[in-house]
């Protein structure tokens, strides 16, 4: 994680997370009789991670970067924001299908503030998920299970908002 502030006004932040995982074990069963087993025989191995482990992205990074204009006079500031977030793939079951794969995906959001010359008023627009992305939160597969569905959670849609705050 990183804040610099390389000019007066200008301030980027950004962060970034990376997992290298290793395996050498893993936990398999026997269905459809076959209690949970480490190493034993089995017909299928639950986890098959490829190279990196499940419910996890392997890469997540984030950048965001505002700069405070001031307006002169007594007419304060007005300060434009964006954020970009990226998350890699990532399988939501340890058994690595396209049907539980999140792909990766990179949201952006904007903001906009005009605060006061006292600092004590601030009005801003912003809007998330700027480019309106459709992404999944999480998948469900039991589609192979036996069970016969899978279900999953979208990610929110481009949204905007106003506030407005004040100090005392």
């Amino acid at each position: 994680e990183t804040t610099i502030t390389p000019v007066d006004g200008l301030l980027i932040d950004a962060a970034v997370a990376f997992l290298d995982s290793a395996h050498k074990e893993f936990a398999t069963f026997d269905p459809p009789t076959g209690p949970a087993s480490v190493g034993g025989p089995t017909n299928i191995t639950a986890p098959q991670f490829g190279d990196y482990a499940a419910f996890t992205p392997r890469w997540k990074w984030s950048v965001g970067a505002q700069y405070e204009i001031a307006l002169g006079g007594n007419a304060g500031s007005l300060t434009p924001r964006i954020d970009l977030a990226y998350q890699g793939d990532m399988h939501t079951n340890p058994i690595n299908r396209d049907s539980n794969l999140i792909e990766a995906y990179t949201l952006a959001n904007a903001r906009l503030t005009w605060r006061n010359d006292d600092e004590d008023l601030e009005v801003a627009l912003e809007v998330s998920n700027l480019f309106d992305e459709y992404y999944y939160l999480s998948i469900n597969d039991q589609s192979t299970g036996g069970q016969g569905y899978t279900n999953a959670q979208p990610g929110r849609p481009r949204e905007w908002a106003v506030s407005v705050r004040k100090k005392f």
